[in-house]
């Protein structure tokens, strides 16, 4: 119900039900420095503008605590490491209220450009908005329900997403798009809901056909532990690419889907294969070599029809916009024929491993290419690497051909299979040197490797895991076997002594990168200078490797902290129970103990009576 209240004052355009953001009035704090805006939020201003552009090159992360409204006010603003973050429990706006809407906040590493942590809100009215690095535009936690993007743009980049989600959010209006040869813009994880009731959202240039990742994830221990994220668009509406409301139409389970444009074209309505219902169009042919889908409309009660090129409001009948694979400008001997009805495992699913694919074409006779210098291999679709080859290709009598990676690929992350032009072809070619045969062209199918985390534990600390310390306020994790560490917001260590206490939590706030890749620091929110044994227990997914494709597994640690170098009492106490040495280690109750010891807590001189 709480949910439901919230998106119908949004809709309504109001902000009742929640504690309101503030309004523009008359008190902008305005910025036109890096420093001046750190300042403002560390002041917990309430109206931030912005009269210049700038950049900024934060160590840290910007929290906006309190409620705050943002206006780019037409300048662009680019965040070089930390972007900004939503915590506690504010509210905030995000705008441009510009008379041109030309601002643009930008972030160009690998973290979020706004974290949202809020119990409050976060509302995205205008503006554009922008990730050139490997990080996200906007990046919601876990379980928060509260984010709404009523208006502007998100774009993505070909290593960022423009909205990594594991809560709950709310498009109403605006616009997301994907980047080129980038991953789907939308990512829903853990137990992410996307509802979609306004706006558009594009992938982008040669990029996979959905608009949306909803990732399903089953505990390889117990099947029925499992989490789903998912998507909510309206009826009829399908996640078949750029999504269009407002009665325009999708084409489901296109693989390609955008025109192949000139360099530096950008994505607006109706430059994609999106139609409302009722306009008459011709709709294009193709290129195959640009990836480009052809369309047709199909009547949907005569399944057999030939798909035809346009319709109009005076068309009768139950009519969808389907794809129609045709190829034009295509060397005599690569042909269409040579597509797999079918593959094994089927393109799109999440594996535990890649090593072996079928390609199934019904009857006729297929045979390798043995000429050919390069059949293709297995990309990573993160780094654009390619982590093996195709080492060989098995044709069988029955119309299947298996395609054998030279090696099997275990480690997670999304990849694509890539088999080259001419690996293969049909009888004619077999026989007659290809003088009248055909082979096949480019074939692509991307997946998924998901694998719990392994058991990680090699991690070294400073101070040494056991060890006896005077104070524990910093402690180095130095991963030996990676080369990069990452950490992940969301997840909360516990420091607890040795009768169970908690003495406190730690979270991403708390760790920050080193200036080795694999290395990374957790400054505890308090030192802690209390004699006694404490251990930090960090639980799987606390850090992260290969730009967070592998979770580090849990991790516990202790220490021994000694309190200061001084002896604070010397005595002979009446009784001995309890009794440590200076390492912490207890000692037994012999009755004829001589020299300083560790008794509740303090050093203490024994001495016989």
């Amino acid at each position: 119900m709480k949910k439901f209240l919230l998106l119908a004052g949004i809709l309504a355009g109001s902000f009742a039900g929640m504690a309101a953001a503030p309004e523009p009035a008359d008190g902008w704090v305005e910025i036109s420095d890096a420093e001046a805006l750190a300042t403002a939020l560390e002041n917990k201003e309430t109206l931030i503008r912005f009269v210049a552009d700038l950049e900024t090159d934060y160590e840290e992360i910007l929290k906006i605590s309190e409620d705050c409204r943002i206006d780019l006010n037409g300048h662009k603003i680019v965040f070089g490491r930390q972007g900004l973050a939503a915590i506690g429990t504010a509210n905030v706006v995000v705008c441009d209220n510009a008379p041109d809407g030309d601002g643009e906040m930008i972030v160009t590493d690998r973290h979020p450009l706004f974290f949202i942590k809020s119990a409050g809100s976060f509302i995205i009215e205008s503006g554009t908005y922008t990730t050139t690095g490997m990080g996200s535009v906007l990046e919601v936690g876990k379980y928060i329900d509260n984010v709404y993007i009523e208006g502007g743009r998100l774009n993505g980049s070909a290593r960022g997403l423009a909205v990594l989600n594991t809560g709950y959010v709310y498009m109403t209006g605006g616009t997301i798009v994907g980047g080129d040869k980038g991953f789907e813009p939308v990512s829903n994880e853990v137990e992410g809901v996307f509802t979609l009731t306004g706006g558009a959202i594009y992938a982008g240039n040669n990029t996979s056909a959905r608009c949306f990742n909803n990732v399903i994830w089953v505990s390889p221990e117990d099947p029925d532990d499992m989490e789903v994220a998912t998507t909510v668009l309206p009826e009829g509406v399908v996640d078949g690419g750029a999504i269009v409301l407002d009665e325009k139409w999708a084409i489901p389970d296109t693989y390609w889907i955008n025109y192949n444009l000139p360099e530096g074209t950008q994505i607006q309505p109706n430059q994609t294969h999106y139609y409302p219902k009722g306009t008459d169009v011709a709709l294009p042919e193709c290129n195959y070599r640009d990836y480009t889908p052809f369309a047709g409309w199909v009547d949907m009660d005569d399944p057999e029809a030939d798909p035809f090129m346009a319709i109009c409001e005076a068309s009768q009948g139950n009519y969808q916009l389907v794809p129609v694979w045709k190829y034009v400008n295509l060397p005599d001997e690569v042909h269409p024929d040579m597509i797999p009805v079918s593959v094994s495992p089927e393109a799109g699913t999440t594996l535990n491993e890649l090593h072996a694919f079928v390609l199934s074409f019904g009857e006729g006779d297929y045979y390798e290419n043995t000429d050919s210098e390069d059949y293709g291999g297995l990309y990573n679709l993160l780094t654009e690497k390619r982590v093996s080859d195709i080492a060989t290709i098995e044709a069988s009598w029955t119309g299947d051909i298996t395609v054998t990676l030279a090696e099997p690929v275990t480690a997670n992350g999304s990849y694509e299979l890539r088999i080259n032009v001419a690996s293969f072809g049909n009888d004619d070619w077999y026989y007659d040197d290809m003088e009248d045969g055909r082979c096949n062209p480019n074939l692509f199918y991307r997946y998924t490797i998901y694998n719990a985390p392994s058991g990680h534990t090699n991690c070294i600390t400073d101070p040494v895991d056991g060890a006896t310390v005077e104070t524990l306020s910093e402690i180095l994790f130095t991963f030996p076997d990676e080369e990069m560490a990452l950490y992940n917001y969301g997840v909360e260590g516990i420091i607890k002594k040795e009768n169970g206490d908690e003495v406190m939590r730690v979270d991403a706030n708390c760790v920050s990168y080193t200036d080795t890749d694999n290395v990374l620091l957790l400054t505890l929110p308090e030192s802690i200078s209390a004699w006694g044994t404490y251990t930090l227990s960090i639980p799987a997914g606390f850090f992260s490797f290969d730009w967070w494709e592998r979770d580090a597994s849990a991790l516990t640690f202790t220490w021994t902290v000694s309190g200061s170098n001084g002896v604070e009492s010397i005595s002979a106490p009446t009784s001995i129970d309890g009794v440590y040495d200076l390492s912490g280690r207890r000692v037994p109750n012999q009755g004829d103990l001589r020299g300083i010891f560790i008794v509740d807590g303090k050093r203490v001189l024994l001495r016989k009576p």
